[in-house]
């Protein structure tokens, strides 16, 4: 009986943390907005007293004062998905329907994926933005375009904290002509997905921290609206010994959770943007970087 009254106290723990952050959430975007809070019950069609009790935690406000509230905020929608999301309700995409379109990828398929894709560069990382897998191709990108970097992970890419390579002086950016705007980029990314996986917040704030000293950006003031996030392709334009190269990456999911979208595992293709890049990856040879998979 003890055991049970323990696991029910856990639980209840569990769900008051996550309606508080809902909360947290829910404040953030209405102060993005501007508005104090008997303005938002106005819009609402509530009380005062209820927005403040929401936004303490409370009170756990149900699915549809959660739309409603974020629609009339003009509020990004990762804001929205992550307020659901800590509030125990499946994610949706604006005001649209919940997604739930899982996928598996053995590791197996993983790796012919990573094998399959050269001469464009491939990385396989999860929701915490921990590399499980390069191909031959990322790995010679990587230590051409971060050598320093890359020689402290002794060349081994999975398990490598892609927060923390763009935070250290010698990783990613090191290298990169267009720095300051990559930097930017990946800030909000990963600013956006912090608010669902709290676990990576420490490093988005020592993102923050190291971005403020080497370039002078700092962190938006206030979070939440659709304007101060809007998301961008990542072009990353690169000076190495063999001239300049420039990537698009876009990312994909490989494995997708339903209750937690952003920790699923994720696919990033870098794609050659001009025939100078092509050319220089086409004639790589890559015969000393095997792909590396977790696991492996």
């Amino acid at each position: 009986m003890m055991r049970v009254t323990r696991v029910t106290e856990a639980l209840g723990a569990a769900r008051r943390k996550n309606t508080m952050r809902a909360g947290e959430l829910l404040k953030m975007a209405r102060q993005a907005k501007g508005w104090s809070q008997l303005e938002l019950s106005l819009s609402l069609g509530v009380s005062q007293r209820h927005v403040s009790f929401v936004e303490s935690g409370r009170t756990r406000p149900s699915k549809e004062l959660i739309v409603g509230w974020m629609l009339a905020v003009d509020a990004h929608p990762e804001l929205l998905r992550a307020a659901l999301l800590h509030a125990g309700f499946a994610a949706e995409t604006g005001c649209g329907a919940a997604t739930d379109s899982r996928q598996s990828f053995l590791p197996e398929s993983v790796r012919l994926l990573l094998e399959a894709s050269s001469p464009m560069p491939l990385v396989v990382f999860n929701g915490s933005w921990i590399m499980s897998g390069m191909n031959a191709a990322g790995k010679w990108l990587a230590s051409e375009v971060m050598n320093v970097y890359w020689r402290k992970l002794d060349g081994v890419a999975a398990g490598m904290n892609m927060l923390d390579a763009v935070i250290d002086p010698d990783g990613l950016l090191s290298a990169m002509l267009n720095a300051k705007e990559a930097a930017l980029a990946l800030a909000l990314q990963a600013q956006r997905e912090s608010w669902i996986n709290e676990a990576i917040s420490p490093a988005v704030d020592s993102i923050w921290s190291s971005l403020s000293r080497r370039y002078g950006i700092t962190a938006p003031r206030r979070f939440g609206s659709t304007g101060k996030l809007d998301e961008a392709p990542c072009r990353f334009h690169f000076r190495s010994r063999f001239g300049d190269l420039s990537f698009q990456t876009v990312q994909s999911v490989l494995q997708h959770d339903a209750d937690h979208p952003v920790r699923g595992m994720r696919l990033e293709q870098w794609i050659p943007l001009d025939r100078q890049t092509q050319a220089v990856m086409g004639r790589q040879d890559f015969a000393g970087c095997r792909p590396a998979m977790q696991g492996a």
